[in-house]
């Protein structure tokens, strides 16, 4: 019944190559994309903050619907703007930036409030399907307060994406 297929292999250059993404990746991808397309579903890809500039036109090609765990140069481990990311994914694949998971969990507030500043601006200016998230996933023992600060400045300038 879910309308969301999240595929957890790490769509990144951080731990494959390009070749490998090409050779293994990418035909599997296109395959379950098919198939959760075939049912109404959307097919959602995880790169987990790793760079992936190098694999953006094989990602365009596989026909995922989004790429979840973006990391962006300025506030991560990420190669590839959102901007560089929409020129070749298009606007039609969502794109899920996102947080560093050390920032989010060791952060002060005021890091984590600069730094969701600073994603929300980057979502706002490349348009399209934009969502805020993170860069992989929220670690064990970040603290109430550092989320919170994420949800006052997407309260405080939040934008209508």
């Amino acid at each position: 019944p879910g309308q969301i297929g999240i595929d957890y292999a790490v769509t990144g250059t951080g731990m494959i190559s390009p070749a490998i993404f090409r050779d293994h990746y990418l035909p599997y991808t296109k395959q379950y994309v098919e198939i959760l397309h075939e049912g109404g579903k959307f097919y959602l890809d995880h790169s987990s903050g790793e760079p992936i500039r190098a694999l953006l036109g094989m990602v365009k090609k596989s026909g995922v619907d989004g790429l979840y765990g973006l990391s962006v140069p300025h506030f991560g481990l990420g190669d590839a703007t959102l901007e560089e990311m929409r020129s070749v994914l298009g606007p039609d694949v969502t794109l899920v930036a996102g947080m560093e998971p050390h920032l989010l969990a060791t952060g002060t507030e005021k890091q984590i409030g600069e730094a969701t500043k600073y994603l929300l601006d980057q979502c706002a200016e490349v348009g399209g399907r934009v969502m805020l998230g993170t860069a992989d996933d929220t670690p064990y023992g970040t603290p109430a307060k550092n989320l919170a600060a994420v949800s006052e400045v997407v309260e405080r300038y939040g934008y209508n994406l």
